[in-house]
């Protein structure tokens, strides 16, 4: 692990500026929320991802240092954390994320056959926009559609909807599906669904179930420090 810091902008950024940080958080959270869309791409498309994943970086370091009985060394890289950049995002993504819920899980009870049409289709553009920054050679394409015939083979079933998950299953998911977020062309939603956990998540945070939801987050962060 690298013990460089990495410097920090202190100057409070204007009240334009953080509405617009507000807004690509809510286009994150939209993009989060929706099977086949990938947060990390919109982080890419907005221009946001190396300065995501820089402040991500820095937290999940400051948790490696608090894990080690090192406060002192957690706290300085804490406070190296770019939070003017990083907590107006997560507003904007938790925010979007909550209120679209609801829209959500009554659109898979009520209309499950256009909502797998959506989501396939959202797929299918999430390809064609991660692909584009790549200079595509035969032996490049070759091997990635190898591996996407390997992941399909292995992932490619969706699990039957787990109506009642274990804690265990809540903190599993919660690592596997925020890893696949901060990842353009991934989406942590479908990898959800593809685990039969989609429905459970949604309704943990529509329903507000608190103690689900802590679970479920914990997932994340543990997920978010081993990835980074």
């Amino acid at each position: 692990m690298d013990d460089t810091v990495p410097p920090r902008d202190r100057t409070r950024p204007g009240t334009r500026s953080l509405l617009a940080q507000l807004g690509r958080g809510a286009c994150m959270g939209a993009a989060d929320v929706v099977p086949g869309v990938s947060g990390g791409t919109l982080a890419l498309l907005l221009g946001i991802y190396d300065r995501l994943l820089a402040a991500i970086s820095g937290g999940s370091h400051a948790l490696g240092r608090f894990a080690r009985g090192d406060v002192h060394g957690g706290l300085r890289r804490l406070r190296k954390v770019d939070w003017w950049f990083l907590i107006p995002l997560l507003v904007g993504l938790v925010t979007t994320v909550i209120l679209l819920a609801g829209v959500i899980e009554g659109a898979l009870i009520d209309h499950p056959e256009p909502m797998a049409g959506l989501f396939l289709g959202l797929v299918v553009a999430s390809v064609v926009v991660t692909r584009r920054p790549v200079a595509w050679t035969g032996r490049r394409f070759g091997g990635a559609a190898l591996v996407a015939l390997v992941v399909f083979a292995g992932l490619g079933y969706q699990g039957a909807p787990i109506a009642d998950p274990s804690t265990a299953m809540l903190l599993a998911s919660g690592a596997v599906a925020v890893c696949a977020m901060v990842l353009p062309g991934i989406s942590g939603s479908f990898l959800l669904l593809i685990l039969g956990m989609y429905s459970a998540v949604i309704g943990v945070v529509d329903e507000r179930l608190l103690l689900d939801a802590a679970v479920f987050g914990a997932g994340a962060v543990v997920g978010l420090a081993l990835f980074s």
